[in-house]
């Protein structure tokens, strides 16, 4: 082949491969055919949902970094961001990403332990989207047991040992790939850039530039046998791309990976564009069979490809597990107790120290054992009990707020969260609970205002008390700019949350912009693992008003509220005024007098005799929640 083809040509050997019928045949090759497996390239925007920021979005960080320690005072960031400034030839702000490694050398230059210091803080409390836990789900139960990654994280470790309680083997140096087996029995994932827990990751260019020999046998051996499916990848580095285009060819210049490579791609940018614009994609197309397919995004194609063999909810398994290794640790706990007793009986002398260990010991199972009460009045009586034994425990006074909280009894809700917060003053979740309450049950916005400043201090990245105070300066202080500023944060913290990113949406909507609101909608519905609840029942009827307002199909939103109202759900305070003022003077009236009730009903169960009173509901048919929806709001 030969090495002055142009990317059109490229372009013309490529493949669209349409998303239903590879899942098809996915399923197919799973089920009917032994001797075939995939495995998967995952690359950094696999991670964006978790959190992680990309290699551009890095860059841009580090480059920030060095403007502020080194720019002459009054030049701005984009004055300042030029190769002759940075002494890296060719750079260019707009094609940041592709200068990665030049701006973590030129950061820390001289240092490259701080870097390493940098990135394990940044990434090392990462926790795994929904995509990888259904990731983890076909490594788990399926003969697809090989990720071959240029990531640094440990998302997919993570979900493979909280879904299926078996670690799996991490190989993330070259010295150990030998032991990358082809047909491994638990899940095996290779880190071709190394690991932010081990050893020193790979971030310079000469490490990016070339793959070490001691990984190419290894990888070798396993792409003959397997079909690379490529997410979240873009394919820039030298390393691996430069391997699977020279190395995985015979010595006749054929490909050896007999199937080609499926690369799966956002439609933000054409697999034509990406071709066109990246010389080493364009190569790889060359020497090999490429079939792009478009999706959505990894969380929503990973949840696509596991329930193609699965239909189990990773949740229920997610909490399975996390009950063994509850029972296993009270279960351990309560031996160290009994043998601390006999060790008492033989020894009453014991320091004050020692007697405070055991008291603590003792504590922490009785109120673990209380708060296994599921009925929350008698599990309320149950701390009350303890609580005359341990009257300065901070976990007794945190849970008996939360759960009078819970029930709507404010007065003895603030007492426990005042005395949780004298017992532990940087409490950021007590701090901002007890904010949420203060407005929510005393309207009391200057109190609330100053608990919330105090739990951000506290903990600036609090998801949840960036979105409560959010929703705070949104619905009770009219304070819009603020609010969206928290929002945003929220969701920059936590990407994955449908609470946040179905709030963010409902803040949009009622500042009439609809179309901004859609994809936070949608995604917050890509995310749902239970159905019966009133985060769900607030998308949907965002969708609805959405519908409406850009006169789209409304029945089938409609139909799955019907159905979430004859399911129930666990309701807590919500106002939906904002999004109704907007929304009303764009409705019909027919639709307006339905969005009142529908409203009144999601946020108060004895409200729905008023809506099944009105005959536009009662022609409407149910729909089951979780079937896909048939359109798109934007088109």
């Amino acid at each position: 082949m030969s090495n002055n083809e142009s990317p059109s040509e490229a372009v013309n050997k490529a493949r669209i491969c349409n998303a239903d019928a590879f899942l098809d045949e996915f399923e197919r090759h799973t089920t009917h055919m032994d001797n075939k497996r995939f495995c998967f390239i995952i690359g950094a925007g696999a991670s964006k949902t978790s959190g992680i920021s990309l290699g551009g979005e890095l860059a841009v960080e580090w480059l920030k970094e060095l403007h502020f320690q080194e720019a002459p005072n009054g030049q701005s960031f984009e004055e300042w961001a030029t190769a002759d400034n940075l002494k890296i030839p060719e750079f260019s702000l707009n094609r940041v990403a592709d200068f990665y490694t030049n701006i973590f050398e030129r950061r820390f230059e001289g240092r490259m332990d701080d870097g390493q210091f940098w990135l394990e803080k940044k990434f090392g409390n990462a926790l795994p989207s929904t995509g990888y836990y259904f990731l983890a789900q076909i490594l788990g139960n399926s003969k697809h047991k090989v990720v071959i990654t240029t990531n640094f994280d440990n998302l997919v470790a993570d979900a493979v040992l909280q879904l299926t309680g078996n670690l799996p083997r991490i190989i993330s140096d070259a010295r150990i790939a030998r032991f990358l087996s082809p047909q491994p029995r638990l899940p095996i994932i290779a880190k071709v850039h190394g690991d932010i827990g081990f050893a020193t990751t790979i971030n310079t260019t000469h490490g990016i530039e070339q793959l070490d020999e001691e990984w190419k046998t290894p990888l070798r051996r396993i792409l003959e046998l397997y079909v690379p499916i490529v997410i979240g990848w873009e394919g820039n580095d030298g390393s691996l791309m430069d391997f699977l285009t020279k190395e995985m060819l015979d010595d006749q210049g054929r490909s050896l990976l007999p199937s080609g490579i499926f690369w799966c791609y956002r439609n933000v940018k054409s697999w034509q564009e990406r071709l066109e614009q990246n010389p080493k994609l364009t190569s790889l197309a060359k020497a090999h069979t490429i079939r792009f397919i478009p999706i959505d995004g990894f969380d929503e194609w990973m949840l696509r490809l596991a329930r193609t063999l699965s239909k189990d909810n990773p949740l229920q398994t997610l909490q399975t597990q996390q009950k063994k290794r509850m029972n296993v640790f009270e279960g351990n706990l309560t031996v160290e107790l009994e043998q601390i007793e006999k060790s008492l009986e033989a020894n009453p002398n014991l320091t004050p120290k020692q007697k405070k260990d055991i008291t603590s010991l003792n504590e922490m199972l009785l109120v673990h054992n209380a708060q296994k009460e599921i009925d929350i009045i008698k599990r309320i009586d149950k701390l009350k009990d303890l609580l005359a034994t341990y009257p300065e425990s901070l976990l007794i006074h945190q849970s008996l707020a939360m759960d009078f909280h819970n029930i709507h009894k404010s007065k003895e809700a603030a007492i426990h969260y005042i005395k949780a917060i004298e017992l532990n003053p940087q409490s950021a979740p007590n701090l901002g609970n007890y904010a949420t309450l203060l407005h929510s049950e005393f309207n009391d916005l200057k109190q609330s205002a100053h608990y919330y400043q105090k739990a951000l201090e506290a903990d600036p990245k609090n998801p949840n008390n960036l979105c409560n105070y959010a929703s705070f300066l949104d619905h009770k202080c009219k304070n819009y700019d603020s609010a969206e500023e928290y929002y945003q944060k929220a969701i920059e913290t936590d990407p994955e949350n449908t609470n946040y990113l179905g709030n963010y949406a409902q803040f949009l909507i009622g500042r009439q912009r609809f179309l901004e609101a859609i994809p936070y909608v949608d995604k917050a519905w890509a995310k749902f693992l239970l159905w019966n609840t009133m985060g769900v029942g607030e998308v949907i009827f965002s969708r609805w008003l959405l519908a409406c307002v850009l006169k789209k199909d409304s029945f089938n939103a409609l139909g799955r509220i019907k159905t979430l109202l004859q399911i129930g759900f666990d309701r807590s305070p919500w106002s939906f005024d904002n999004m109704l003022d907007s929304c009303l003077p764009k409705l019909t009236n027919e639709q307006g007098e339905l969005s009142v009730k529908l409203a009144a009903a999601i946020l108060d169960e004895t409200k729905i005799k008023d809506l099944n009173a009105d005959q536009n509901w009662t022609s409407v048919q149910a729909i089951p929640i979780n079937t896909p929806w048939p359109d798109k709001l934007e088109k």
